[in-house]
């Protein structure tokens, strides 16, 4: 088929003889074909064996069932663990938020309590409250003769960490 150009200018097709001359050769495909597959005999199975077959299919769905159930029930589980966990959550920060004001009521009736209080006279049937003895003063001591060496108790280095005692370890 003759190939077609346009001008650049209009759009006239001129034929092209050069190329309506050319013959391309193309090279035949060789197609292999497969060879044909072996075609292994089908196992016949008896009665007995197809029933064997039979219930073995069935015991395997129960069990196959059985385990959905239960990890079913397991994750039901966690599921029902996280809603409690949030749940007490929740619980715990109403509760906080009701106690604040709970607290600020409680303050408030106790401060004009106290003011009342006050404000009475004391109780006629109370009794007077005991006047406090001033112990009596230390004896002098007669002065030591004979010059006493003080004894000096060095501290002695914890071999444990931070510096802490046994003492302070077993309090812990």
């Amino acid at each position: 088929m003759p190939s077609k150009k346009k001008n650049e200018i209009f759009e006239t097709d001129e034929v092209d003889e050069e190329e309506e001359n050319v013959v391309v050769e193309e090279e035949p495909v060789v197609v292999e074909e497969p060879a044909p597959k072996k075609q292994k005999k089908k196992r016949v199975l008896t009665d007995e064996q197809k029933e064997r077959l039979r219930e073995q299919l069935k015991k395997g769905r129960e069990t196959s069932l059985a385990n959905r159930r239960k990890k079913k029930q397991l994750t039901d589980m966690k599921k029902e663990k996280e809603k409690e966990a949030k749940d007490e959550e929740l619980f715990k920060h109403l509760e906080s938020k009701n106690l604040k004001g709970n607290l600020a009521k409680e303050n408030e009736r106790l401060r004009l309590k106290l003011k009342e209080m006050e404000s009475k006279p004391p109780r006629p049937d109370t009794p007077p409250e005991p006047k406090k003895e001033k112990p009596p003063p230390p004896k002098k001591l007669d002065p030591i003769k004979e010059p006493v060496k003080p004894v000096v108790v060095k501290p002695r280095a914890s071999l444990l960490p931070n510096g802490f005692s046994l003492a302070q370890i077993y309090r812990m």
